[in-house]
């Protein structure tokens, strides 16, 4: 049961922004008043490896806030993100972002719980002359639904990990963004099968005004 629901929340927690399991964001805000449209697949688990999918929206609010939402299976999330630290330009500098989110899991079979899972990614992005390099330290919560706070564990529901991506633009509001991430069960040993691996690719569309 336990891995089981780690294997969940991997999904939800795989990086990004990007975020379903595979991160389509980069570390910049979205600019202001622009859309964002991101598919993305992937594989991820432990000991076998399941495919992964998800399709995801992004609005700039202003130039240093934008919010998001995103569908995958079998879930959803939604998310705000606030720049820090926001180059002047995709060509160089570097943009740092906080990115609180919450998801929801729907329940897989009638012996899994649905899960909550507020999640805070900090992600860093290295502007590469138009391409950026993505850093995304996590730590997120595992909530399962039908259960009372108290008696849930605290630190076997507590999930850290990283992501590292690489956005390539291909013209002038197209990008690709290949990307893998571990994720750990806090609290367990490395070799407990308690940390899970993915990898995947993101295609994102739009976002940015042509530089």
């Amino acid at each position: 049961m336990t891995r089981t629901v780690f294997l969940l929340v991997t999904c939800v927690a795989g990086l990004g922004a990007l975020p379903g399991c595979v991160s389509t964001g980069m570390a910049r805000t979205v600019d202001p008043g622009k859309l964002q449209v991101s598919l993305s697949g992937g594989l991820q688990g432990n000991v076998s490896y399941i495919p992964q999918g998800e399709l995801a929206v992004r609005y700039g609010v202003t130039e240093r806030v934008d919010v998001g939402a995103r569908l995958f299976l079998p879930g959803a999330e939604v998310d705000a993100r606030f720049a820090l630290l926001r180059a002047p330009s995709l060509k160089s500098g570097v943009d740092v972002t906080l990115a609180p989110s919450l998801a929801y899991v729907l329940p897989m079979s009638s012996t899994t719980p649905g899960l909550v899972f507020p999640s805070l990614p900090l992600l860093v992005g290295f502007n590469l002359g138009g391409s950026q390099l993505v850093l995304g330290p996590r730590v997120g919560y595992v909530i399962k639904t039908g259960q009372s706070l108290t008696s849930q564990s605290f630190d076997g529901n507590i999930i850290v990990g990283s992501s590292l991506g690489l956005a390539i633009p291909i013209g002038q509001v197209f990008r690709i963004v290949p990307e893998v991430s571990l994720l750990h069960r806090a609290g367990r040993s490395l070799g407990s099968g308690e940390t899970a691996l993915h990898g995947g690719i993101g295609l994102v569309f739009g976002g940015y005004a042509a530089e």
